[in-house]
């Protein structure tokens, strides 16, 4: 059997289903819990792997200051600007309602 015969290929295809090895059985959930308990347990990771939650943690953050800041900016623009004075009671527009009526 030659190596670019079509049989040699189909032979490599299945070969990770039979009891031969091949470059595929790494990947056994065996393999995957190695990998994980090296990961999880004993912090073996990369630089652009911790990147990652790094990111995503600063990504998730940015937005929520940026809309509180923006939505207490804007209640207060609103306040100042329309003149309700919320420290006083009764409120002077109260006060001016019930002199008219």
């Amino acid at each position: 059997m030659k190596i670019g015969d079509a049989s040699h290929r189909r032979k490599n295809i299945t070969s990770s289903f039979g009891d031969s090895h091949s470059d595929v059985d790494g990947l056994t959930p065996i393999g995957w819990r190695d990998v994980i308990h090296k990961f999880t347990y004993e912090g073996h990771h990369t630089f652009v792997v911790q990147l990652g939650p790094r990111a995503g943690c600063i990504l998730f953050i940015i937005p929520g200051v940026t809309y509180l800041l923006a939505s207490s900016r804007a209640f207060s623009t609103f306040i100042w600007l329309h003149g309700i004075m919320i420290f006083f009671y009764p409120p002077i527009i109260i006060l001016i309602f019930l002199l008219l009526y």
